[in-house]
Order: C-alpha cells, then structure tokens, then sequence
C-alpha cells in the first residue's frame, strides 16, 4: 500500500510539472512576433484608459477585446521602426 501511495505521489509531481512547462511555453511568444508598447483607449476612442507594453498584436487582441475591423479606435501599438498599429472594438 505504501508503494502505492508513493507511486500516486510521484505521477502527481510529474504531472503538475508537465503541466507546469506546458502552459509555460503556450504563453511564451514567438520569436518572430513583433512586440508593441500599446495605448488602450475607451470606447469613445479618445480616452486613454491605460498603457501596456510589450505585448504582440495577438496578445493585445485577446487582452483588450478587440481586432481589426474599422471601427471605434481601441488600442495603438507603437514599436521602434515599425509603422504604428491600431486596433478597433468591435461595431
């Protein structure tokens, strides 16, 4: 029984690191993923509602609630020598 328990004991601790690891990579960025300094604005799109940095397009996406479609400005992305990006709520 406590060979068992030992058994159990130990496939906990691998499984808690696996998955440690695993959601450690799966929010790592790219390489290659462009990193920008980002402006969030209100839905007024000319509020500042606060400032984030270094988060891709993607990221920022996600975090804000937000794409690409024209509409109500929602966040800029700036980065040093790339263009500046822009995001928009949703209509």
């Amino acid at each position: 029984m406590t060979k068992l328990r030992l058994n159990l004991a130990i496939i906990a601790v691998v499984l808690g690191v696996i998955g440690a690891v695993a959601t450690k990579a799966a929010t790592m960025h790219k390489i290659s993923d462009q990193l920008y300094d980002w402006t969030h604005y209100d839905t007024d799109g000319t509020t500042i509602l606060g400032h984030d940095n270094g988060l891709s397009l993607s990221d920022a996406e996600t975090m804000y609630g937000c794409s690409t479609p024209p509409a109500t400005k929602c966040a800029v992305g700036t980065a040093s020598g790339q263009p500046n990006v822009e995001i928009y709520y949703q209509p």
